[in-house]
């Protein structure tokens, strides 16, 4: 008789912790779709401000560029009429040509430089939680295995873990994509140092 209550007491205990840990995988698929949704999110958000940068930037450069080759037009009608010619006018055109691409190549730099914050704010955001995420699946990984009767929880503990490897590999991704726009912008912000030079040489 005592072992028969022992063991009612024991699968109550049983259906107890399965309970528990079917609660905790819930919220944890929760918590992943919400960090997934949020990454759709600051991704559409980055892209309109990266349009809305660009747009600011190129009106700023046009009237800079505007002003530019008002001055140096002067400059070359000046050298024009001392006698140099043709040749001061191709030069005039050569040099906007470069002027005109050095200024579009920093345009690139300044909107990469912005993108390149919101992601990396975001990549460190998104690590925060999945760690979160992880350390809290593991858990739940460990009572999963000890409880071998539940084949069905085991099933979507296999599927939960999947989807966080899914989350792992695309955070992965992003911090590669970084690396990328990094080593871009640093290529771009030699070029803007030799705006500067072209530059300072019309002047």
């Amino acid at each position: 008789m005592r072992d028969l209550e022992a063991a009612k007491e024991e699968v109550s205990r049983l259906k107890l912790d399965v309970d528990s840990v079917l609660g905790e995988k819930v919220a944890q698929e929760k918590k992943v779709l919400k960090i997934g949704f949020k990454m759709e999110e600051n991704l559409r958000l980055m892209e309109s401000l990266k349009q809305e940068i660009e747009t600011a930037n190129e009106e700023h450069f046009l009237v800079e560029l505007g002003k530019m080759d008002a001055s140096m037009e002067c400059k070359e009608i000046e050298r024009l009429r001392e006698g140099e010619g043709e040749e001061v006018l191709d030069f005039l055109v050569e040099k906007n040509k470069k002027i005109k691409k050095m200024v579009e190549e920093a345009d690139r730099s300044n909107a990469i430089e912005v993108v390149l914050f919101e992601t990396t704010s975001d990549v460190e955001m998104l690590q925060t939680q999945l760690n979160l995420v992880k350390k809290m699946e593991r858990s739940v990984y460990k009572r999963n295995t000890s409880m071998s009767r539940s084949n069905r929880s085991f099933e979507r503990g296999k599927c939960t873990l999947t989807f966080l490897k899914e989350i792992t590999e695309e955070t992965e991704a992003k911090k590669e994509a970084r690396a990328s726009l990094n080593a871009e912008l640093f290529k771009l912000m030699r070029v803007m140092d030799e705006l500067r030079k072209q530059i300072t040489q019309a002047k």
